[in-house]
């Protein structure tokens, strides 16, 4: 099955679910970073995270990105997505090994953040972006997540991720969901899907026992009907480009790109979401240069 994230609604209106399948595209972050299984489940479940979380962005051009900065070995994870069902990011260090796992069995991510912070941006494209910061509740990402949204956007829900990695430590299942209460729920649904979630221990469990992320409904809804709103593929994405690198230089103005002429070595653009390296000539250099000088005249 192709990575996926699909919506639902409680037929009662009370309660909605967004449920994604995610292992193809963090098996491909993890081979694009050359990720040690922590920092591949760290990376993986804030993209997984930041798929769902960018499908509730409404303007297809805007961008949502989530900073984790933390005192652990990790040091930091920054992922970037879109309405459309694109992500990317990196880890600040992805070499991390840690081998003693959780009491649940999970890898240690929270130990690998540590304490800091959670950074929410969202680019809207409007005068300046909605700039949102809480504390890192335990590292693990899907806590961070839920307090988020319980003390920023006042919004009562519930986060689960997991990354599963299989001996030859591919990633074998990654995913998870998104369950948000609707103002006006009642008591008993906020009863039973309590109830639901409890019974919750494992979330790749339930992507290993069926592929299809709709099982992630089953689980969260329990007895409440439901109604699948919206499926679309997920994947992930770097939209860098020579073209981009170029403005990133120019960026840095006459003064910033002489620096960069008069040093020997070959200018180099590196690109953290993947990997890619960009070289500038100092002929190319000398260009932007002129540009610039160019667009002051004018």
């Amino acid at each position: 099955m192709k990575d996926v994230l699909i919506s639902a609604l409680s037929e009662n209106q009370e309660v909605r679910v967004y449920a994604i399948r995610s292992t193809d595209l963090v098996e491909e972050a993890r081979n694009i970073h050359h990720l040690s299984p922590i920092g591949a489940a760290a990376l993986g479940r804030a993209l997984t995270a930041s798929l769902i979380m960018g499908s509730l962005l409404k303007d297809e051009g805007s961008t949502l990105t989530l900073q984790f900065r933390g005192d652990g070995p990790l040091r930091s994870i920054v992922v970037i997505s879109s309405p459309l069902g694109e992500c990317r990011g990196y880890v600040g260090n992805p070499d991390v090994v840690l081998l003693e796992a959780t009491p649940t069995g999970h890898l240690p991510v929270g130990k690998a953040l540590g304490k800091g912070s959670l950074t929410v941006v969202k680019d809207l494209h409007m005068k300046e972006p909605y700039v949102s910061t809480t504390q890192l509740v335990s590292g693990e990402i899907a806590e961070d997540l839920t307090y988020y949204f319980a003390s920023s956007e006042q919004t009562p829900s519930s986060v689960g991720l997991g990354v599963y990695f299989g001996k030859d430590l591919k990633v074998e299942a990654a995913g998870g969901f998104l369950l948000q209460l609707l103002p006006g729920a009642s008591e008993k649904t906020i009863a039973t899907l309590e109830e639901n979630l409890r019974k919750i221990v494992n979330v790749t469990d339930i992507l290993r026992k069926n592929d299809d992320p709709k099982a992630f409904f089953d689980a969260c809804f329990g007895p409440l009907p439901y109604t699948v709103l919206q499926e679309k593929e997920v994947c992930y994405r770097c939209n860098c480009s020579k073209q981009k690198m170029e403005r990133a230089l120019l960026s840095l103005g006459e003064k910033g790109l002489q620096e960069l002429i008069d040093d020997p070595k070959e200018t180099t653009v590196h690109c953290e979401f993947c990997q890619k390296d960009y070289r500038f000539s100092q002929k190319r250099l000398l260009e932007l240069q002129e540009s610039l000088r160019k667009n002051k005249n004018d």
